[in-house]
């Protein structure tokens, strides 16, 4: 009876070991003879039969894709089929979830910027925010489809992070309230001065391009002279809205971004159209502003722009996610799978090395030494991943631990809909300023609610007690875009890019001399 079960079990795992070559040999051809492929057949046909575990054939075999993913790179993944379902879903609408944008670091998903108008924006998440656990679960070796499939639901469900941000000695629980995520690429355009147009880009998607174009032309129609595009926080999107971004805002003719891979088909260059008419005002100077959240797509559009010497970019280093990829549709579900980098014009990779970001802030260690470039006029830019930003400036926060508990509390949103609704609103304009009639109502109503302002304010505290509450009047009266505005105009990078408009109109000037002398030449 022994030699019967022994010559049974050597049957099965002969017949699975079979099966799993005969799979092998469709997908690889003749490749599948070879003793690695034969290896792995042996121990899936074991591991099927033997293991102590019980699991699935589908277990094993996802397993086994993702055991074989991570020794490439943090952003090929394996979709299963609802994975894929969502994806395609998200790509022609809305989503239930937290509205943040997260790349695998280190083992762990790290923010690349949540999503403005959010319950992740909401709560104050932030760029380089790990999230170290999810409902309790800790999340390090999670895949990314593991990620989204816990953080995304029903929108009214709830999901309870743990956020562990750099300088902070342990990670603390928030929990979000799931919403639908809005798709929209550009929320605000608004003349932020006379003569200066802000546009705010927050994705790139199918219309961004078209979204981009109408709010410009409606600005241009205001007295429109300036153009400043903010892609902080921006986490890119779909390579072909850069390349149509760019289109817009680049001369005919101009390389705006090159692929190189192994494979044949991935070395390939983009350039804006000859399409006279697809241009977008580019004889107005340009300035756009990025961060350590801006990524993907919109360092594509920022590189290429800064490489033509077509506008300046101010702010800080941007994130350095320069990948190709590609999406193959398996049976049960997709593998997106990383075939080529992103560069530049001037040939910077765009990618940053993995893990060297967040390790180097943690640690306090200088970044190694950037390799240079040159832009089209002969200026150097800075290689080494991302793009580093012509005119440098770190953004200073304006809240105090007065402010930001206020702020966390949502007290100043509730003063206003209850001082508003007790005002006449057609005697305010939208550049009203807050009365010490306004503050002292605010306090008040502080005191009412039980939790009154401490007895000594600063002079920095009170100003962020006025423009908060000026920016949500302005909300309650006029929409989110008043209440956006009121809080970026006062920014010290917003500040700083608005000074810089004279240089960008210099080097304007500078690029098309520069077109023309190559021209003649």
């Amino acid at each position: 009876m022994r030699k019967s079960a022994i010559a049974v079990t050597l049957l099965a795992l002969g017949l699975a070991s079979l099966f799993v070559t005969s799979l092998a040999h469709r997908v690889y051809g003749s490749q599948a003879a070879s003793p690695n492929v034969r290896a792995f057949s042996e121990v899936f046909a074991i591991v099927e039969r033997q293991a102590f575990h019980d699991k699935s054939r589908k277990d094993l075999v996802e397993g086994s894709i993702y055991g074989m993913l991570r020794m490439l790179d943090p952003h090929t993944h394996y979709l299963d089929a609802d994975t894929y379902s969502r994806m395609t879903a998200e790509q022609t609408g809305a989503f239930g979830g937290i509205g943040v944008s997260f790349d695998i670091r280190d083992g762990y998903p790290t923010v690349i910027s949540p999503i403005e108008g959010t319950p992740a924006h909401a709560a104050g998440i932030r760029s380089g925010d790990r999230i170290v656990k999810i409902n309790g679960a800790p999340t390090d070796g999670m895949s990314s489809s593991d990620v989204i499939n816990k953080l995304r639901g029903q929108e009214g469900t709830s999901v309870t992070i743990s956020i562990l941000r750099i300088g902070w000695a342990e990670a603390k629980d928030i929990t979000l309230v799931r919403d639908t995520i809005p798709l929209k690429s550009v929320p605000y355009a608004f003349m932020i001065r006379s003569g200066t147009g802000y546009v705010r880009v927050t994705n790139f998607s199918s219309t961004t391009a078209k979204e981009l174009r109408e709010a410009v032309e409606a600005l241009a129609k205001k007295g429109m002279k300036h153009l400043l595009l903010d892609f902080r926080g921006n986490p890119g999107g779909l390579l072909n809205a850069a390349v149509e971004v760019s289109d817009l805002l680049l001369p005919e003719g101009r390389l705006i971004v090159y692929t190189r891979g192994r494979i044949p088909g991935s070395d390939l260059e983009f350039k804006a159209s000859k399409a006279s008419e697809s241009r977008l005002r580019t004889d107005v100077p340009l300035v756009i502003l990025t961060n350590g959240g801006t990524a993907s797509a919109s360092e594509i559009v920022a590189g290429a722009v800064q490489d033509w010497d077509r506008g300046l970019v101010v702010g800080t280093d941007t994130f350095g996610k320069g990948l190709v990829q590609r999406l193959y549709p398996v049976r049960e579900g997709a593998l997106q799978v990383t075939t080529a980098q992103y560069y530049t014009p001037s040939g910077r990779s765009i990618q940053r090395p993995y893990h060297a970001r967040y390790r180097q802030a943690a640690a306090g260690e200088a970044t190694p030494a950037e390799e240079i470039f040159y832009s089209n006029a002969g200026r150097q830019v800075k290689g080494g991943g991302g793009i580093h930003p012509d005119i440098e400036v770190e953004f200073e926060s304006t809240l105090t631990p007065v402010t930001e508990k206020l702020e966390a509390d949502q007290v100043f949103f509730k003063f206003a809909v209850q001082w508003t609704s007790a005002e006449d609103r057609s005697k305010l304009k939208e550049d009203f300023a807050v009365t010490e009639q306004i503050f002292q109502g605010f306090a008040e109503h502080m005191r009412s609610a039980g939790s009154a302002l401490p007895a000594v304010l600063s002079e920095k505290d009170k100003d962020g007690i006025r423009r908060a509450l000026k920016r949500e009047i302005a909300t309650v009266l006029w929409g989110p875009e008043a209440g956006f505005k009121v809080q970026v105009e006062s920014q010290n990078q917003v500040v700083r890019a608005l000074a810089a408009f004279p240089e960008a109109q210099a080097l304007l000037e500078l690029s098309k001399g520069t077109i023309r002398a190559k021209a003649k030449s």
